[in-house]
């Protein structure tokens, strides 16, 4: 594995890991383990150090260990407004934050913003003591430019994962609104799109939405957005570097699932 990537995607309810070899530039695993609070008695933190641990393939060295963090602690500043201190005291009063949090400068500059996100200190201890030398990342940076890849003229993005949407606007290169939101049915889920599109004044006939993460054709999320909005697609992975196929089932996985997690390495 020494010239191998071990990339790992924590958020509050799961961690996804995957293997990256340099040398084919495919990934080589990717697997997912629950974090459900209570599995067990033990607490998320214990839960990510025990998989980290127990797993076998991890004891071996690395060319590089990556850590794509997620939560809904983030907020998207021009940078016009911008200073690192302050971002983080503006941040703190406009998202649920722990006490005790590490915070992710990525600035965009040719877009004219930086995204600041946090996450807890006690997990992020966890992730550094089990893999040293660790880099982090935060969700969102792979996937903003991942959108700003597409280069279609207006579009809302929505990144779907553990009953958390990330909603991101684009119309020409140019980010409109950028939101979080937690929904429990299908419902929530639409009303939440709907109302960005209606405080954006953008026509639902003629926007697309594009659609990411942990949702597919025919589920009830996409039934549900389907009745509201004509036009709807997946933003997609690039063709490489390739991913294996499911594990469990060995059918290839959808070309939009992790997109975060299997974005190319540099």
């Amino acid at each position: 594995m020494e010239e191998c990537l071990l990339r790992v995607q924590v958020s509050e309810d799961e961690l996804q890991l995957a293997v990256f070899d340099y040398v084919t530039r495919q990934f080589l695993l990717v697997e997912r383990y629950s974090l459900s609070k209570g599995f067990s008695g033990a607490t998320t933190e214990q839960l990510i150090a025990r998989i980290l641990r127990q797993h076998s393939l991890l004891r071996l060295p690395f060319k590089q260990r990556e850590a794509i963090l997620i939560s809904s602690g983030w907020n998207i500043i021009p940078n016009a407004f911008y200073q690192s201190g302050q971002a983080e005291i503006m941040l703190r009063s406009t998202r649920n934050i722990p006490e005790k949090a590490r915070f992710l400068h990525s600035a965009f500059p040719e877009r004219g913003f930086t995204l600041v996100g946090s996450f807890p200190e006690i997990t992020t201890e966890v992730l550094e003591t089990e893999l040293p030398g660790l880099q982090k990342v935060f969700y969102l940076k792979p996937m903003l430019e991942q959108i700003f890849l597409n280069e279609t003229p207006q579009s809302v993005y929505v990144f779907v994962q553990d009953f958390r949407a990330d909603l991101i606007a684009v119309m020409d290169g140019k980010l409109r609104m950028a939101n979080t939101f937690r929904f429990q049915t299908p419902e929530e889920f639409v009303y939440f799109v709907i109302l960005a599109y209606d405080a954006l004044e953008w026509s639902r006939d003629l926007c697309a939405l594009t659609l990411c993460g942990d949702i597919e054709a025919g589920s009830a999320l996409y039934q549900s957005a389907y009745k509201y909005i004509r036009h709807i697609s997946f933003l997609q992975r690039p063709e490489e570097p390739a991913v294996p196929a499911d594990v469990k089932t060995g059918a290839a996985m959808p070309p939009h699932f992790f997109l975060n997690l299997l974005y190319k390495p540099q």
